[in-house]
């Protein structure tokens, strides 16, 4: 007789914040305003070295792909926080919740040796 574990969660339930009533939509209000205001920054940091050719040092430069990193690494969590927060419990299939944990762990990674 094979006994063979099969157990395996096709979704995962993503608990949030236990906030209801004024406080729940104060939650969802501050996180969406930190949020735009994070995209609007790095966005305005992107357009403004692009614009103005004094800013075309490498130090320039690396810092507009520091904020196009950023947004990127913010976006991977924030809406899915904001969908917690707005809907309650709610269930995410494990492979979206493995990309998400992959591309915020592949943004925030920096190769051994540099400083």
């Amino acid at each position: 007789m094979d006994h063979v574990n099969e157990t395996w969660t096709r979704t995962f339930i993503l608990a949030g914040f236990t906030t209801s009533g004024t406080l729940q939509y104060l939650a969802i209000f501050g996180t969406l305003c930190i949020y735009l205001l994070t995209l609007a920054g790095n966005l305005f940091i992107i357009v403004l070295v692009q614009a103005d050719s004094g800013l075309s040092t490498p130090m320039y430069f690396f810092i507009s792909v520091l904020s196009f990193l950023e947004i990127w690494y913010v976006s991977t969590t924030v809406p899915t926080l904001l969908h917690t927060l707005l809907h309650g419990h709610s269930p995410i299939p494990s492979a979206a919740c493995f990309i998400q944990l992959y591309v915020f762990h592949l943004l925030g990674w920096r190769p051994s040796g540099t400083c």
